[in-house]
């Protein structure tokens, strides 16, 4: 199964704090709902790279991201 990934230009992000990577399927069932992002974390179908505990103390802020990012998918579905 392919893996989707984002990869910002270096000179833009140079040292993110962390990356979230997860084949397609994963990423579609997030986008649309189907799957919880803390469930895939925990399952390992959502990967994170980098400074985990960063990540945890800002979880409000990446579900807010997730949140925005399922209202996208919404519109263009």
């Amino acid at each position: 199964m392919p893996k989707s990934s984002i990869h910002p230009n270096s000179d833009s992000f140079p040292n993110p704090v962390f990356t979230l990577t997860a084949a397609y399927n994963n990423i579609k069932d997030i986008m649309t709902g189907k799957l919880n992002p803390m469930t895939a974390m925990m399952t390992m179908k959502l990967k994170v790279k980098g400074n985990m505990g960063y990540m945890m103390r800002n979880v409000p802020v990446v579900l807010d991201f997730v949140r925005c990012a399922q209202e996208v998918t919404k519109e263009i579905l």
